[in-house]
């Protein structure tokens, strides 16, 4: 097999190339106010909560409270209006004595009604009083008024006529209408903060955590649940974060013995809480509808990434236990940064509970469910599996299991079964396991059969489940985390990472190359790449710009150079973006796709530290090739199929069209441009040797320069495109 190696290059402006000291890093991911998302409008929220045109109830929970975070639930408001949970609620503006009039003339005062008798004075009778009540556009009572019409009748006996007249009207109400689609509440245990924007909040996940305690936490850092930071006016800005609010719970006054537990974690794989980042947790008075402080922790009071003891906290007096009773943990943290993490885990509430027991938990859970069926590869293209299973299919694949008791345990079975897209089982596996020490993790591995297991389904691509669920000895305290499930997924791609990046990657100084490895056992074309460029603080993706090139191997020339420069565009959060390749590229056996950098600003790469391929990054500075010293994956992805979307390629050809001739040049150069351009030439030490612009054809001398290489960066006027071309001067 031949080596192929693809580096995304990056050309150096500032540092001499060959030169520059290699040096890589993983930081935060910090947010950059340019690249920043629209997030979510400001809503309401109540015992019901209104986003438009819906209405989700929340009702009143009982007794246990309990959420280890192996399943989210947090509300979701992503209703439909044909779905079987939805009732129809007819909306006013008013409404006058049960009635819902259009429109109505009132007085503030007593009207009357006239009668004339056949013989006798004229009678008075007052009006009927009109009892007005007002709505809000949630349809909620928000205020009363009273009375009385301004039509006025005259009854004459004698004739049996009646006569009408109107008086001036003080006001006149006219009503709207409008229906909301009034929502079922859920098993949900969590809603969206109340009064705050609807941005979620915590994030449930299972990546940010270190030693995890059961499959699943809740991370508290300085960006919403869309991984939006709440403030970016300043990278500075401190204050209130995320938040993770009970629904109301039914307490009342008999209970005793009620507490509130759970664990916590500063830091994690994530960046570490100082001591002005603050974890918090606040009940909420049903009396006075306000929420008070009840507890905090800050972060430098706490050893990086360890968890805490079970913390306690009581629940008691006539504030408190009554139905309505809510709590909610909060975080004080950097608002521009995913930043200051804590994670929570095994939050529960309960009655008659022992304090003097305070690590006591009878449980065991999942900590990691069935993992990857590909090996050393999350996910590899479907159309390879099919063809060479034998060399894609993993020899095994582990669960782990956390025992929480102190007490050994009897596993009687621990299963998984994986189905495919219709439900019909394509592999699955029993055993038991006699011996689970008490507060042991403990993972087992299960060999995988020699023959194909996953079949072909005709398509581009698969997805199967994979459910796995375990029973002990005597039963478990708590059942929701004795089954968790994944999804083993086949595309077009191979990866090693989890699809979460908890840091980003880069390196430092320009001309440095970035490669990362992989095997391709079938022999194909490779037609593009996949990043994850995190939105980080620093970035100035004006700045930044690369071009593809791909290598047989180190030692020789690039077998493929992309004509045009690319730059970073930035995703949401684990979002990938696909590069595609000019022409397809043929590979088999190992080759390796990264960058090499034009400036020497960094430009970050998702990093996820909860899988391991480390071996197969490597950087290069000068001549050398240097491993990774940091364990994890990059977000970067090759992908062998064709994309549907405009390409990289296909954007550039709209972009500026720059030519420079000749090249080599004694000095006498030509530039002819597309259209208006801010050029730009550099030496290899960083200094600007000429600069202006030019709007068509342009001659430039530059026979005073010393010979050698130089850097022109252009600059479309239109549109801001960036190309960068190498100059070669000679003596």
């Amino acid at each position: 097999m031949r080596s192929i190696i693809i580096i995304l290059t990056l050309t150096a402006l500032t540092t001499i190339f060959g030169e520059a000291h290699a040096q890589e890093g993983l930081y935060p991911l910090m947010y950059n106010e340019v690249l920043r998302s629209n997030s979510a409008e400001p809503q309401t929220a109540h015992r019901s909560i209104t986003r438009n045109p819906f209405v989700y109830d929340i009702d009143t929970i009982g007794l246990p409270f309990f959420d280890d975070f192996t399943q989210n639930r947090i509300k979701v408001y992503d209703a439909e209006k044909d779905e079987d949970r939805i009732t129809l609620k007819v909306l006013f503006g008013f409404e006058v004595n049960d009635q819902h009039p259009v429109t109505i003339d009132l007085v503030f005062e007593e009207t009357y009604s006239v009668t004339k008798p056949i013989s006798g004075a004229l009678q008075y009778d007052v009006n009927p009083t009109l009892y007005v009540t007002y709505y809000d556009s949630a349809g909620e009572p928000i205020g009363q008024d009273t009375g009385w019409t301004t039509v006025i009748t005259e009854f004459d006996q004698s004739t049996g006529l009646v006569t009408y007249d109107t008086i001036a009207a003080e006001t006149t109400l006219v009503n709207t209408f409008d229906t909301l689609y009034v929502v079922d509440d859920d098993p949900s245990l969590w809603v969206t903060p109340a009064n705050e924007a609807n941005r979620g909040g915590a994030f449930v996940n299972n990546s940010f955590s270190q030693n995890t305690i059961t499959y699943g936490v809740a991370s508290f850092d300085g960006t919403d649940a869309l991984g939006v930071p709440y403030d970016i006016t300043s990278s500075t800005s401190q204050g209130p974060a995320d938040t993770l609010e009970s629904k109301p719970l039914l307490l009342n006054s008999e209970m005793e013995d009620v507490f509130l537990t759970f664990f916590y974690q500063a830091g994690g794989f994530g960046n570490e809480p100082e001591e002005e980042d603050t974890l918090v947790v606040e009940f909420f008075n049903v009396e006075t509808e306000q929420w008070t402080h009840v507890w905090s922790r800050s972060g430098e009071l706490d050893e990086p990434d360890a968890w805490s003891n079970q913390v306690w906290l009581r629940v008691d007096g006539a504030d408190y236990l009554q139905p309505g009773f809510k709590f909610r943990f909060r975080n004080y943290a950097t608002l521009s940064a995913q930043m200051d993490l804590w994670n929570i885990d095994y939050v529960r509430l309960h009655d008659g509970r022992d304090s003097t027991l305070a690590d006591t938990i009878s449980d065991v859970a999942f900590v990691e469910p069935t993992s990857s069926y590909t090996g050393i590869y999350t996910s590899v293209p479907w159309k390879h599996y099919l063809e060479d299973y034998a060399s894609l299919q993993g020899a095994d694949v582990t669960q782990t299991l956390h025992n929480l008791h102190f007490e050994e345990t009897y596993v009687l079975s621990q299963n998984f079964e994986t189905v495919d897209a219709i439900g019909q089982v394509v592999h699955s596996y029993t055993t038991l396991d006699p011996n689970l020490p008490a507060e042991t993790v403990k993972t087992r591995s299960f060999g995988l059969p020699s023959e194909q297991i996953f079949p072909d389904n005709g398509d581009d691509f698969a997805l199967f489940e994979t459910m796995s669920w375990f029973k002990i000895q005597g039963g478990n305290d708590e059942l929701i985390n004795d089954t968790v499930t994944a999804t083993q997924g086949f595309y077009n791609y191979y990866s090693y990472d989890d699809g979460t990046a908890e840091q980003a990657y880069a390196l430092t100084g320009a001309g440095l190359q970035l490669a990362y490895g992989f095997t391709a056992p079938v022999g194909d074309s490779i037609r593009g790449i996949h990043f994850n460029f995190p939105q980080v603080l620093e970035d100035n993706a004006e700045e930044l710009s690369f071009e593809i090139m791909v290598w047989e191997d180190t030692g020789s020339n690039p077998i493929y150079v992309s004509s045009f420069t690319s730059e970073p565009r930035y995703s949401n959060g684990n979002d990938f973006v696909r590069y595609n390749l000019e022409e397809a590229v043929y590979v088999e056996g190992d080759y390796l796709i990264g960058f090499r950098q034009i400036e020497p600003e960094k430009i970050y790469i998702g990093f996820d530290v909860n899988t391991e391929s480390s071996d197969r990054i490597y950087y290069k500075s000068g001549n050398r090739w240097f491993g990774s010293s940091f364990l994890g994956s990059l977000l970067i992805r090759p992908d062998f199929g064709e994309d549907p979307t405009l390409s990289v390629s296909e954007k550039t050809k709209e972009q500026l069209n720059l030519k420079i001739y000749p090249n080599p040049s004694d000095g006498i150069i030509q530039f002819e441009a597309s259209s208006p351009a801010e050029i730009s030439i550099y030496n290899l030490q960083g200094a600007t040797i000429w600069s202006g612009r030019i709007t068509g054809s342009e001659r430039l001398d530059l026979s005073n320069q010393a010979a050698g290489i130089y850097l022109i960066r252009a600059i479309d006027e239109r549109n801001g495109a960036l190309k960068t071309q190498k100059l070669v001067l000679t003596d």
